[in-house]
């Protein structure tokens, strides 16, 4: 199998650009404090731009400049939902969270399709709960390299991978678009390059993103309308793989 990942090692540290859109010093410190903290217990960098009002931050953003925006919703010229609805003309995939002294205003963060929302005063516990889901969300250049039934080298990005499934010495790769492609291959050798990338292992027969998961039943995964069956030993690990998935913590079944 000609198996190549293009993304940042786990076991390198990632490079993730943040914008701190605030207007209240303290707030400010105590953001860049958390974003520190995390760096070092997580093997992962930051390159952080703070803006003090939504002006300055639409003024200077470019589409791709930043991984995920932490936006103040209350803040004087232009207030936290007007910079988002003018960032969402300009980008519309950039991950955004609001912070906020109230939860009601929040609400209207589905408007600009705000990912979560975190209330002040801060505290780091929660805080890291919203930045790992966050992270989770963030775009990374992640492929596959494969050959097809052609023997021609294609590269698939892994996002659009819905699940794998074995077939004795050959894996299917099973694409959103309800293609499939065929690729010798072990299932242990990508369980072990795509499980701290949002993939979970059903049964020894099945590797499934966690993305399309739909439902978890007693015997069975729905992932893309496709029904697979899960093992009696695998079943915890994948509703455990699924809950980590979900609040933003890397998949390690």
């Amino acid at each position: 199998m000609l198996l190549k990942l293009l993304a940042t090692n786990y076991n390198e540290p990632m490079l993730i650009n943040i914008a701190i859109v605030e207007d209240e010093r303290a707030d400010i410190e105590k953001i860049e404090d958390f974003l520190h903290h995390f760096s070092r217990e997580n093997n992962v960098k930051f390159n952080i731009i703070v803006f003090n009002d939504g002006s300055n931050f639409i003024k200077e953003f470019t589409i791709d400049k930043f991984h995920l925006v932490l936006m103040d919703i209350e803040m004087p010229l232009l207030d936290g939902i007007s910079a988002s609805k003018k960032l969402r003309e300009i980008d519309k995939d950039v991950v955004l969270i609001f912070i906020t002294n109230l939860a009601q205003y929040a609400i209207k963060g589905y408007e600009v399709d705000a990912l979560d929302f975190a209330i002040k005063p801060l505290s780091y516990h929660d805080f890291v709960l919203k930045l790992k889901k966050g992270l989770r969300h963030v775009k990374k250049e992640k492929f596959l390299y494969l050959k097809d039934a052609d023997k021609t080298i294609i590269n698939i990005s892994i996002n659009d991978v819905t699940y794998i499934e074995v077939d004795r010495h050959y894996l299917i790769i099973h694409l959103i678009d309800n293609t499939s492609i065929r690729n010798r291959g072990s299932m242990k050798e990508m369980n072990n390059e795509l499980k701290n990338f949002g993939f979970s292992l059903s049964n020894s027969g099945y590797l499934v993103n966690l993305k399309y998961v739909e439902r978890i039943d007693c015997d069975s995964v729905i992932v893309a309308s496709n029904r697979l069956l899960i093992s009696r030993r695998k079943r915890n690990l994948l509703i455990k793989a699924f809950n980590n998935y979900i609040i933003g913590e890397t998949n390690n079944d």
